[in-house]
């Protein structure tokens, strides 16, 4: 699980210690300190969450605004197993051979002959001599040997005999041939052998992140209900094919089977009860590293993103509204804009691309985490396209808000470098 200590956070932190008169050998449970900030709190009040992940059962130390203990929660673990083929070739550059073949002065005997033994019979000869069956394969120009190592073969597989048998002049003797790797990049060699391999994670406790805060934790209060919630990441066992190709259009990686992805997240009370079930659309995949919800606020109206991606790797948002009864409507019925970069440098362009199923009249609105506008644009009828230049940005994370006549939104999240 993923820890990061916030500054903010600390400050509050000290600024409650202070207040509270806590001595510096006041200890708590659990590591960083996590706030619930109080515009998320029913009650308007903020707490501290501690979050212990060295518990298996993911064990959380909540504090009030005075410090004391509030209530402590333990979130069940859930594992999970994807088991897939892999396989590859490998990325290597050009061989070429690297001066005169070597006689390593080794001739075959057989029962004191010499001469005129058969390929077959050498090949089981050195079966029975070494427990390895050598392979009959054929030199670059074409002489057929035994082979008993070939140069690289992770990378090259079978196509250059280093250490062989090979007949000269009657005798079966063993050779050396030197390769050297030149030239560009490429795929070359055979396909290595497909591997079965079996990945078991450890279930994952939701990240919370409050855009306008600037704050994540594990925990929230009031978002479903009067209490504490958590977030539990969903997964489900999923059909998948992955292929990579090289810059020639041929196939150096592919991947194949069944595994568990993310599929969406379960929203609990502190006692483990399913307040809200977010499913990500069948269309749309979770990053697997990417196990966080985001929260934020737009005037008066409450929000939660989850960042997905189609088939082709873009990136989108889904964004629900929660409304002032915590019931929740989906406002992104389907992606119409295309944000990019999101990880722009200071002073780069961010490309809205509109699809014209947008309609006229839509907006674009950059707000930083802080509830600052950055910009609050209407694009005019027939553009599809808007640049926003991040000159004026600090370093920090900015939600880009696509909105149409029709009231749907699309939220996309960006990040100044």
């Amino acid at each position: 699980m993923r820890k990061k200590l916030l500054l903010s956070a600390v400050f509050v932190f000290i600024s409650c210690m202070s207040i509270c008169a806590i001595t510096p050998e006041t200890t708590v449970s659990g590591y960083w300190p996590d706030l619930i900030p109080a515009e998320w709190s029913k009650d308007g009040k903020s707490f501290v969450c501690y979050y212990d992940d060295d518990d298996l059962n993911g064990h959380f130390t909540i504090y009030d605004e005075n410090f004391h203990l509030y209530k402590e929660i333990n979130v069940p673990q859930i594992e999970y197993t994807s088991t897939y083929s892999v396989q590859a070739r490998a990325y290597c550059s050009q061989v070429a051979l690297n001066g005169p073949e070597y006689e390593t002065g080794e001739i075959i005997n057989i029962n004191g002959e010499t001469t005129g033994l058969t390929i077959e019979r050498v090949q089981s000869y050195l079966y029975a001599l070494n427990g390895k069956n050598p392979e009959i394969a054929n030199l670059p120009n074409g002489t057929q040997v035994l082979v008993c190592k070939y140069f690289e073969p992770d990378n090259y597989g079978d196509m250059y005999p280093l250490y062989y048998y090979r007949e000269i002049n009657g005798e079966w003797k063993e050779c050396c041939q030197s390769y050297y790797a030149y030239g560009s990049m490429g795929y070359y060699g055979k396909w290595l052998d497909p591997k079965e391999t079996t990945v078991v994670n450890g279930s994952s406790i939701g990240k919370v992140i409050y855009f306008n805060s600037d704050f994540e934790g594990y925990l929230t209060r009031g978002l479903f209900s009067e209490d504490f919630n958590y977030v539990i990441t969903k997964y489900e066992q999923r059909s998948f094919e992955e292929v990579e190709m090289n810059g020639n259009g041929e196939i150096g990686y592919k991947a194949w089977g069944t595994r568990y992805e993310m599929s969406g997240f379960n929203v609990c009370d502190d006692s483990g009860k399913i307040l809200m079930t977010f499913d990500i659309p069948s269309e749309y995949h979770y990053d697997d590293y990417d196990d966080y919800i985001y929260l934020f606020t737009l005037g008066p109206n409450k929000f939660v993103a989850l960042s997905v991606e189609d088939t082709d790797r873009n990136d989108f948002n889904l964004v629900y509204r929660i409304d002032s009864n915590n019931s929740v409507s989906f406002v992104t019925a389907a992606p119409t804009s295309k944000v990019s970069p999101r990880n722009p440098k200071r002073g780069e362009n961010v490309t809205v691309s509109l699809d014209s199923s947008v309609g006229e009249g839509a907006r674009v609105q950059v707000v930083s985490t802080s509830g600052q506008t950055m910009l609050n644009t209407k694009i005019p009828a027939g553009q599809t396209q808007l640049d926003i230049n991040t000159s004026g940005f600090n370093q920090g994370v900015y939600v880009v808000t696509v909105s149409s006549n029709s009231t749907s939104k699309e939220a996309a999240k960006i990040i100044v470098r």
